[in-house]
């Protein structure tokens, strides 16, 4: 079969690999809709977690190839989003329920063999059945993890809330926000053709980050937001941030940065303003949820797609993103299927 392997930082490449049989508790997936995440960049840079060689992928949907010889509740043919996160439930942040912070933490895609590829075995307990359109599925990972860092904040229906970022992430921030949670959201994003996507989501206002946006933003909110969100992982939007922040306010920092950056912020500041900052790191129980909304309609997961390409194409788009070319969200596609749909 086809797969996508990253051998180690820096080099990425087509290879030939034989048909993985599954496991006694495992299925064999064909992936139909795989995005590429912020994450699968970062470790063809070499600054994310994870181990080489690994084929990467951990944003799937597809469907039922194989079963185990234990599987129960599951058959070939069904169609699965994978939960790609698995955690040892023995550890003690497991046992606190702290999970995303499990101390034997493994995920598809990132210690293990993921989508990027023709089929990939992964336990069953990680599938959850998906009624609809995969390329919907794709994004249960990405909004779950949303759902997880918006659940750490206080939020209040009319809460002001200002979002930096317009790529997909940000995308799915904005659409809990004011659908969900009913905020009044401003976007801010640098690029023009990001901005025009973003306003068809209709926050209440979408502004465009250039040498007036400042100024844009004290206008709009001459206190400052209640809450700021980074959606960029730039270190620059963070500060940014930070200037537009309310006294009270509450700023969640989501974006993957670089582990050689550093954010220099007043402690003072923190202290005067009474700032709640927190991080998040992929989810906990928010999986089975963002299931349903994408499945629901709630949320919109394939209208934030920009690319949709096969795996031969893969390694040129993921080192173009590594180089700091923007390209907008991106899916590796099973064109046979997708075929058979348009037909």
């Amino acid at each position: 079969m086809n797969a996508v392997q990253i051998k180690t930082a820096g080099e990425v490449e087509l290879i030939q690999e034989a048909l993985p049989v599954a496991a006694d508790n495992e299925i064999r997936v064909q992936p139909l809709s795989a995005g590429i995440c912020g994450t699968d960049v970062h470790i063809l840079q070499g600054d994310f977690i994870g181990s080489y060689p690994v084929i990467p992928g951990h944003e799937f949907c597809g469907r039922i190839e194989a079963t185990g010889p234990s599987v129960q509740n599951l058959r070939p043919g069904d169609m699965v989003a994978i939960d790609p996160n698995i955690r040892c439930g023995v550890c003690s942040r497991c046992r606190e329920g702290r999970i995303n912070l499990c101390e034997r933490y493994e995920a598809i895609g990132v210690t293990r063999p993921g989508a990027f590829a023709d089929r990939v075995c992964v336990p069953a307990a990680q599938a959850h059945r998906f009624h609809g359109d995969p390329q919907d599925g794709a994004f249960a990972e990405p909004l779950a993890c949303v759902l997880y860092g918006l659940h750490r904040l206080e939020i209040q229906p009319d809460t002001r809330v200002a979002i930096w970022g317009g790529g997909s992430i940000g995308l799915l921030h904005l659409q809990v926000c004011s659908r969900l949670l009913g905020c009044r959201v401003t976007l801010i994003e640098s690029d023009p053709v990001c901005l025009v996507k973003a306003r068809k989501l209709h926050p209440e206002k979408a502004v465009l980050n250039d040498s007036h946006a400042d100024k844009t933003l004290r206008e709009l909110c001459p206190q400052g937001f209640e809450i700021g969100i980074d959606a960029t992982g730039n270190i620059a939007a963070v500060k940014q941030l930070f200037s537009h922040l309310r006294r009270g306010g509450q700023a969640l920092l989501f974006g993957v940065y670089p582990q050689n950056k550093e954010l220099s912020i007043s402690p003072f500041q923190i202290f005067l303003n009474d700032w709640k900052i927190v991080g998040s790191v992929t989810y906990r129980y928010e999986f089975s949820r963002a299931v349903a909304l994408l499945e629901s309609g709630s949320i919109r997961g394939a209208a934030l797609v920009d690319h949709r390409i096969g795996l031969p194409e893969l390694p040129d788009f993921l080192h173009r993103l590594a180089a700091g070319e923007r390209l907008g969200k991106v899916q590796v596609v099973c064109s046979d299927f997708f075929k058979k749909k348009i037909k």
